[in-house]
């Protein structure tokens, strides 16, 4: 009887540890990481004809004059919520089907953009080379679906690039330099140069995201 009592407090004792275990976790681990992600778009949001929004990103981070925050790594991750029109039926694109669409642009230096006549999600960013030169370069993320809603994640880990795409990792490719990441002006579509489609959910993560977190 001694026994069985004794192994009923211990269980309590190990249970009340896990469940303080846990609101510690949740509380100076989960919800200070989770409160990092800064929400651009949150409604469904359409992306064609004059629509373009220029967002000054200190009036949103008030603690910091940089995007990127001290002590997570050099990075940032993108998010978003995407839908496309299908492109071979739309008489809209004109010539302008053969031209970069923005999504996403951070001082020129980080572009997130999707190509109508190839259907490809391209990431583009600028580095500085050895010789002190500043170049473009695009990475060609891979074919987004079209008339479906797909969750996006691309991972900017130094130099290394991930994208996730409806949580199955697409592409991951490590670069020879690293992409200059720096600015608080995001522009969000381009007037008279978007791609036919919506956009429900945009978030900015000022560190780089790993699988698990996707």
């Amino acid at each position: 009887m001694a026994y069985s009592t004794n192994l009923i407090f211990y269980l309590i004792i190990i249970l009340i540890t896990l469940m303080i275990v846990a609101y510690i976790y949740y509380k100076y681990y989960y919800v200070s990481k989770s409160s990092d992600y800064i929400t651009i778009i949150e409604n469904p949001t359409q992306f064609k004809g004059d629509y373009e929004s220029n967002i000054n990103l200190n009036e949103i981070i008030t603690d910091r004059t940089t995007l990127i925050k001290d002590g997570n790594g050099y990075g940032i991750t993108i998010l978003l919520d995407m839908y496309i029109s299908n492109n071979s039926s739309n008489l809209n694109w004109g010539r302008s089907f053969s031209t970069m669409k923005p999504i996403l642009n951070l001082n020129d230096n980080i572009m997130l953009m999707y190509h109508p006549s190839k259907g490809n999600l391209y990431l583009i960013i600028k580095f500085i080379n050895a010789l002190g030169e500043v170049i473009m370069t695009e990475i060609n993320l891979g074919i987004v679906p079209l008339q479906k809603w797909s969750k996006h994640s691309i991972v900017i880990n130094e130099n290394r690039i991930m994208y996730v795409r409806d949580s199955k990792l697409i592409k991951s490719k490590t670069i020879n330099y690293i992409p200059i990441i720096k600015g608080m002006n995001l522009k969000i579509g381009s007037k008279n140069n978007n791609f036919f489609g919506k956009v429900k959910s945009l978030q900015l993560v000022p560190r780089p995201l790993n699988l698990s977190e996707l």
